[in-house]
């Protein structure tokens, strides 16, 4: 799941000599932009708000709590999110015109996810599905989706095929490190409504949080107000 496309960025950056360091910073800018870059597209797509609005929308997104908490920890599991508003704007861009081209760059968009967490990718897919589904239906509309899930599938298909290879011999670990009584005990309609529900965001042991920056969304009361 990590092949593609974190490892190219990395192994490019470091066969030119880049410290380590700076390669991660950017790659963790490397997802906000795309996040912010995404959402404002994707707004302007649909007309919503002015250009002004529309940019501090996006502005907020980037930097909303799940996107700082988690960015510097497992960046690869907020980068589904910053792709999120791709996959959908080439359905909805007025100034495509090609149904073929909407389609494809949709699902190239979602191939781009990668697979490091299936759940995360997935999840990319329910905002474009919600907008076929609130079109007229007619066979025309049921052809497109077809055709665009089955590109879907096809641009996954490179960690969609390991991951089923590797689920008929790999032991349930899941059952060992996050069953659903630990990833939904802190689970609120609080965090939910303020973007802090990651469970491993209310994890402190001796040596401090695991999510430092999490714990501050969690515990300082002038960052909880603010989000």
């Amino acid at each position: 799941g990590y092949l593609f496309p974190i490892g190219p960025f990395h192994w490019v950056l470091d066969a030119i000599g880049l410290p380590s360091w700076v390669v991660q910073r950017l790659w963790w800018s490397t997802v906000l932009i795309v996040a912010l870059w995404g959402f404002w597209r994707l707004a302007s797509a649909l007309g919503i708000g002015t250009p002004w609005t529309r940019y501090l929308g996006a502005v907020l997104f980037a930097v909303s709590p799940r996107f700082l908490s988690e960015v510097a920890i497992t960046s690869i599991e907020v980068w589904p999110m910053a792709l999120a508003p791709w996959v959908v704007w080439p359905l909805v861009d007025p100034i495509e015109r090609g149904t073929i081209s909407r389609l494809s760059r949709s699902a190239l968009a979602f191939g781009l996810v990668g697979g490091v967490n299936a759940v995360a990718t997935g999840a990319a897919l329910v905002l474009p599905t919600l907008w076929f589904a609130t079109r007229s239906w007619s066979p025309r509309l049921m052809r497109q989706f077809a055709s665009w899930l089955a590109l879907c599938a096809a641009a996954a298909l490179w960690w969609l095929v390991p991951l089923f290879v590797l689920g008929r011999s790999s032991p349930p670990f899941l059952d060992w490190i996050e069953d659903a009584q630990v990833t939904t005990g802190t689970a609120s309609a609080f965090n939910a409504l303020q973007g802090t529900t990651p469970w491993l965001g209310f994890l402190a042991q001796a040596d401090g949080p695991s999510w430092p920056a999490a714990w501050q969304f969690l515990t300082q009361p002038l960052l909880i107000v603010l989000t």
